[in-house]
């Protein structure tokens, strides 16, 4: 779509692991000006069940232990993911985005994960 366009530059902004090789893949075959911006990370979950912050992981966590009631599990879920963003952890999504500034093809303006 980018040549079919005849776009001089490509801004990129990708957020998710999956997502960002694709991206660098077709963005470094284009060989045109290319900047990435990240979406961002959300921000971490809480719940009146627990004192500390709340991510993907704790929910799976919860779930799969068997002496949590159904109460305690559904509110770990709805409280995990509270924003949109990547998950809410220097998880692969986040390495992705580190990666990309390293590669020197993120804004360096961007707020870091």
């Amino acid at each position: 779509m980018v040549n079919a366009h005849c776009a001089d530059a490509l801004v990129c902004i990708s957020n998710c692991d999956k997502i960002t090789p694709g991206m660098l893949m077709a963005a470094l075959r284009l060989n045109i000006p290319v900047v990435f911006v990240s979406g961002g990370p959300m921000e971490a979950g809480k719940t009146k069940l627990s004192e500390h912050k709340l991510d993907l992981v704790d929910a799976m966590v919860v779930a799969a232990d068997d002496s949590a009631s159904d109460e305690k599990v559904a509110a770990f879920e709805r409280s995990a993911c509270p924003t949109c963003g990547s998950c809410s952890g220097m998880f692969t999504a986040n390495s992705m985005n580190c990666l990309t500034e390293a590669l020197g093809l993120r804004w360096s303006a961007a707020p870091a994960a």
